[in-house]
């Protein structure tokens, strides 16, 4: 895959022939003809491959198809990353949108120094209840990636990274973390704090991705396990304080009910104000907002939060027995 460019798109991908159709679509309106492609293929079983191919072969477009052996998503990013010619990738996943300017805009940002820009995630105006609670939930977390120092980081979505190729091989995030499913993004972004990397946070709407939202309940509580179990096992005191209080604060947020009683409307401050912060938050990423289920949300997720903590921790206690 020779190449002139700086940037190679990544995506890792199985069994995706339902949802990688809108990232094909892009890779083809890109202004950006000259950026290669390297899907990685974690032994699909459907025709993700040939959906590739038939897309994307009678274009100029440089890419490649490579094979995982059903190793997980680190195993794929692994297998890029000793494979492109470019000084940087960016990681994504194969249900994304990027718009046309993406790539250039990205290119724009690069400089000598630059280990890691991190990028923000969106999905499209949300219709189904649960839809509604993803817009609301990913625009929350913004306020843990924008506006804060590097070494203040504490999450990232691996759906939009680019990655400085150099400094990856130079610090292995993976290395002793392959056993567990998830986690790339966090593992990543921790393993280069470490080493004192550039990070940067990309929150221009040219440098945002649109991604699809969870199918069904059962798949997006999955998820939210997955996500929180890995945090047990990061060690960054950081991420382990904020998580702590975090989940200290919307425990004791949800006792208030039962001891304050007829003063319990008070508690109602708290939601109001997140859905401020969501409002402010998406005003300053340019995506819609509606009060109502933005309050909705906020007022329920403790509840779910509290809910999944016993599957979270065993689930990360599990993944820490395998490790050792």
């Amino acid at each position: 895959m020779e190449t002139s460019t700086a940037i190679t798109g990544v995506a890792v991908f199985k069994n995706e022939a339902n949802r990688l159709q809108p990232l094909l679509k892009s890779i083809l309106v890109s202004k950006e003809k000259n950026t290669p492609w390297l899907f990685v293929n974690d032994h699909s079983t459907d025709n993700s491959v040939s959906l590739i191919h038939e897309a994307l072969a009678g274009s100029k477009v440089n890419y490649e198809v490579l094979d995982n052996k059903n190793l997980g998503k680190k195993h794929g990013i692994e297998t890029a990353m000793h494979h492109v010619k470019t000084p940087f990738v960016w990681l994504t996943d194969a249900d994304t949108f990027m718009n046309e300017d993406f790539i250039s805009h990205k290119t724009r940002l690069l400089h000598q120094n630059t280990d890691l820009i991190i990028g923000l995630v969106k999905y499209d105006l949300p219709k189904s209840f649960l839809q509604h609670w993803v817009y609301y939930e990913t625009i929350a977390l913004y306020y843990f990636i924008l506006n804060k120092r590097s070494e203040k980081l504490t999450t990232c979505n691996g759906a939009n990274l680019i990655v400085k190729v150099s400094t990856y091989l130079k610090t292995n995030p993976y290395s002793n973390n392959f056993h567990i499913p998830s986690g790339d993004d966090l593992f990543l972004l921790h393993a280069f704090k470490k080493v004192n990397a550039e990070i940067k946070v990309d929150h221009q709407t040219n440098g945002i991705i649109s991604t699809q939202y969870p199918t069904h309940w059962k798949a997006f509580i999955q998820q939210r396990i997955r996500w929180a179990s890995k945090n047990i096992l990061l060690k960054d005191k950081t991420s382990l304080v904020s998580g702590l209080v975090f989940v200290l604060l919307n425990l004791l947020w949800l006792t208030g009910f039962f001891f304050l009683k007829e003063w319990s409307i008070i508690l109602l401050v708290k939601p109001i104000l997140e859905s401020i912060l969501i409002r402010k938050l998406a005003k300053e990423t340019k995506q819609e907002y509606n009060f109502v289920p933005a309050f909705f949300i906020c007022l329920i997720e403790p509840l779910l939060i509290i809910c999944l903590l016993p599957a979270s921790i065993l689930k990360g206690l599990s993944y820490k027995k395998v490790a050792s």
